[in-house]
């Protein structure tokens, strides 16, 4: 994952101070899929896991992409 940040960095798709925090992105990223995805098991009611991964991932990609010009 910090390797695909670092890329999109490189690209111009990511903002370039996104690589101090690359590591920790990636962790809190693991981190997440992990705990939805157990909590999709466990939950008593369920949800749309598919809904629920696609807004946290919009979130995440707009706080790190560059703006676009």
């Amino acid at each position: 994952m910090v390797n695909v940040l670092l890329k999109g960095i490189a690209k111009g798709v990511f903002r370039p101070e996104v690589a101090a925090y690359a590591e920790s992105i990636a962790v809190n990223l693991h981190a997440f899929l992990d705990g939805i995805g157990l909590h999709s098991i466990v939950a008593g009611k369920p949800f749309d896991l598919e809904r629920q991964i696609d807004f946290y991932m919009d979130g995440l990609i707009r706080s790190i992409a560059k703006e676009k010009k």
